[in-house]
């Protein structure tokens, strides 16, 4: 992985912000719980450590603290992917909530 910054999880955090921020007004109780089961994305934590090169190869040369690294990068990957499930579980049933509403 790149050592910049992970720029589609920086769009799809941008755009779920957004998308709570619009449908907060709504008089849906149910709606608004489902907004509020939205997981906040850490945006940084599954890449890299240090965003220079020769930092990220001083870190994995130096065997315990590039362990540390690597184990806390794949926990967040790890979490990354099941913030992402529960996102599209979410999103599954606003829609079928907002299908309900306009009926």
């Amino acid at each position: 992985m790149a050592s910049e910054d992970d720029n589609e999880v920086m769009a799809i955090n941008e755009k779920l912000e957004a998308l709570v921020e619009e449908m907060s007004n709504t008089k849906s109780a149910s709606l608004i719980g489902l907004l509020n089961n939205y997981p906040m994305i850490p945006v940084s934590a599954h890449v890299r450590p240090f965003h220079i090169y020769w930092l990220n190869l001083v870190a994995g040369v130096i065997f315990p603290i590039g362990l540390f690294f690597y184990f806390r990068i794949w926990a967040f990957r790890v979490r990354l992917a099941k913030d992402m499930e529960r996102i599209i579980k979410n999103n599954e049933q606003i829609q079928f909530i907002i299908q309900k509403i306009n009926k």
